[in-house]
């Protein structure tokens, strides 16, 4: 196989980055309705709500998706790695946990603190793969709520 090397997200790499982002979507049961412009707007836009790394091997194969965090009573900054998607082929060879390494050094690289990422109960490969990469399990905090605007 090609040698795998992380870097930034480009904008050549936006019809595979939608694919890869539908592919998460339909993995976990869900239809993804982001268009490739609303996903260009958020990850380049005035105000980028996301931060991507592009796992590469002659062309994008997987992504890391990095949003920010606050924790302000506490003056520390965080990042939740909130997507990391390889192709089925390419997993196994290391390329999700270059990414992951990627997103730690993105992370402090902006001066965080802390990384977070959840998985689905269901989902023991990526548990497994986050607890060899040395995040440690967190207890639900209360619950959550959201409200459409």
């Amino acid at each position: 196989m090609t040698r795998i090397a992380i870097r930034p997200f480009a904008h050549a790499d936006l019809p595979e980055l939608h694919r890869m982002v539908c592919a998460l979507a339909a993995h976990h049961g869900d239809t993804a309705d982001v268009t490739p412009d609303e996903l260009l707007h958020n990850v380049t836009g005035a105000t980028p709500w996301a931060t991507l790394l592009i796992a590469d091997a002659g062309g994008p194969v997987g992504y890391a998706a990095l949003s920010r965090r606050i924790h302000l009573q506490w003056g520390r900054r965080g990042m939740e790695l909130t997507n990391l998607w390889i192709d089925p082929v390419w997993r196994g060879g290391g390329a999700g946990r270059m990414l992951i390494d990627a997103a730690r050094r993105e992370a402090r690289a902006l001066g965080c603190a802390y990384i977070t990422v959840g998985t689905t109960e269901a989902n023991i490969a990526a548990q497994k793969t986050y607890l060899r990469a040395g995040f440690e399990p967190q207890e639900a905090r209360g619950r959550r709520f959201c409200c459409a605007l």
